[in-house]
């Protein structure tokens, strides 16, 4: 038993230091802080905009709402994902926080100016539309900010935190607000932590080399993300899964005003209450998973998590009482956390660097899509039957979709399983280790693991080939016009001057002991290097050194 506690203890541990690792990284702290800001203000819109409709139509009204404000927002995802991809993320972080702030204060004139809903519905629609390209973009930059995999398990689980955590305080935040001044101070206080927000992304830095494209390239561009979501099974699933979710989440938002309001009669305040409710169980949930979970099934976590959600809207809907909602409520915040780390950690470990901006930006506009839809599916049931009705079921429906997908999500997770030896061996190689760690987790993923025996003739001097060659176990030989130049050893890298440069291969690379090799594509590695300036320059180095001890050999022996 000891032994257990001691265990576990241990292992608690290790999980605290690598989320105190993500805020130590001074860029990874700036982009959570304003991660922060963005969803603290976004929540307590949420429950603002839903009382305002609420108290001027009812539920109906509150589905109305959200789907005016979510169906631009819908659009305008994919559309500026795009600019993700080819933009500095950083600029697109800032540029959506600032474009928030502007709404928002748009929003406190017209709220307190008493003008007609069409003005507000207006500027929550912009306000939306505007918030789309944030997410995508955060996301994105995770992987180029963390400096390993643990980092980047960390950095996912600290951004769930800190969204439910915005779940948690947005919700409250604006119900004190709603007791102490007026609904219309919540967009003004709104806009001052978005301002926050920018200011600080704007100091975001990154080594990213962003590509740029010609107007007429954005159809292209938008194809080629939708090209990149169909190449594999396993990321269409998760996006179709985290939309379903999508769907049920802005039915929740309509749930939890009409069942605060008319179903529990807590009043206004009672809604932002019960949201907070469902935000401390994401933050529950998010904690939860960076600390139990073991191994990475994070597509098994991702049925599980759906299957609580369901589960939880369950339990509120069967048993219509305060203690049983809170519990329910709670439940779904929790799944809520655990869906979101595993559906964004499978996004950003399937699918390749260059494409995951504009995937994140599909997912972002079905998200938005997805809410409003939602909303008003369950602002209409609730007014055609009953909110009891909705809720459970709201909550059978998604019990039947995680049970459907059980098989499929299974066999994701053994195809994004990564060996910790080949990634580590990867990882410590010079070409190889600056390179963000989904893009190594994905050539490590695609690498073939072969064995040769002592004097097999691995590339010709002069030949064609784009293959790059690192050393497992073993040695080999290089040889230039037939001489001796260069021995080789275990973490050693051959064959990368080839699909580098574009140019034959410059050397003859031999065996000289029975050897284990790891071939990796070299276009592949070519455009990821490309991608990032220190990965750039390194292997730029790496190659005229090489190139330099060529030419020297050829000197020294009279063929220069």
């Amino acid at each position: 038993m000891k032994r257990r506690v001691s265990l576990l203890l241990t292992h608690l541990t290790e999980r605290f230091r690598a989320v105190t690792t993500v805020l130590v990284n001074r860029n990874l702290r700036r982009l959570e802080i304003a991660w922060a800001a963005f969803n603290v203000a976004e929540y307590a819109f949420v429950i603002a905009l839903g009382v305002l409709a609420f108290d001027r139509g009812g539920a109906a009204a509150v589905g109305l709402m959200a789907l005016i404000r979510t169906l631009p927002a819908m659009a305008a995802g994919p559309l500026l994902a795009v600019l993700t991809d080819r933009l500095p993320r950083q600029h697109m972080v800032t540029a959506s926080l600032a474009g928030r702030a502007l709404a928002s204060a748009g929003l406190f004139v017209a709220v307190g100016a008493g003008s007609p809903i069409g003005v507000v519905y207006l500027l929550a629609a912009l306000d939306a539309a505007t918030a789309t390209s944030f997410w995508p973009a955060h996301t994105a930059l995770l992987p180029e900010l963390s400096r390993s995999r643990e980092e980047l398990a960390a950095s996912n689980a600290v951004s769930s935190i800190v969204e439910n955590g915005g779940f948690l305080v947005g919700p409250l935040g604006a119900a004190v607000v709603f007791v102490t001044l007026d609904t219309a101070a919540v967009f003004v206080i709104g806009s001052g932590v978005f301002v926050v927000g920018a200011v600080l992304a704007a100091t975001i830095s990154t080594d990213r080399i962003t590509a740029r494209t010609a107007r007429h390239r954005v159809k292209v561009d938008l194809l080629d993300g939708w090209k990149a979501l169909r190449a594999s099974r396993g990321p269409s699933l998760v996006v179709g899964l985290w939309t379903i979710e999508a769907l049920l989440l802005g039915a929740i938002d309509v749930f939890t005003v009409v069942v605060a309001i008319d179903l529990l009669g807590l009043g206004d305040s009672g809604a932002g209450f019960l949201g907070a409710v469902n935000g401390a169980g994401g933050v529950i949930g998010a904690i939860a998973m960076t600390t139990f979970s073991r191994g990475n099934p994070f597509a098994r976590y991702l049925g599980i998590g759906l299957l609580l959600m369901g589960l939880g809207l369950l339990l509120a809907g069967l048993w219509p009482v305060l203690a049983a909602v809170l519990a329910g409520f709670l439940l779904v915040g929790i799944a809520g956390g655990q869906i979101d780390i595993a559906a964004q950690t499978l996004l950003q470990r399937t699918v390749g660097e260059g494409h995951l901006g504009r995937v994140l930006g599909i997912y972002e506009g079905l998200y938005w899509g997805s809410l409003g839809i939602g909303a008003l599916l369950a602002g209409w049931l609730v007014s055609a039957t009953s909110i009891e009705t909705g809720v459970i079921g709201s909550g059978a429906a998604l019990v039947l979709v995680a049970i459907l997908a059980r098989a499929r999500l299974r066999s994701i997770d053994g195809s994004v399983e990564v060996p910790d030896a080949r990634f580590d061996l990867l990882r410590s190689n010079t070409i190889f280790g600056l390179l963000p760690v989904p893009t190594l987790e994905h050539l490590a993923r695609r690498a073939e693991r072969v064995e040769i025996e002592s004097g097999t003739v691995v590339i010709h001097q002069d030949g064609e080939g784009d293959q790059v060659y690192l050393i497992e176990q073993g040695a080999a030989a290089v040889e230039v016009d037939g001489l001796p130049i260069a021995d080789l050893g275990p973490n050693d890298v051959f064959g990368e001057i080839a699909p580098l440069r574009h140019l034959p291969r410059t050397a003859t690379v031999r065996s000289t002991a029975n050897t284990t090799l790891l071939v990796l594509d070299g276009e592949e590695l070519a455009a990821a290097v490309a991608s990032h300036t220190s990965s750039a320059t390194t292997a730029d180095a790496m190659v005229a050194g090489r190139l330099a001890g060529i030419g020297r050999a050829r000197r020294g022996r009279g063929h220069g």
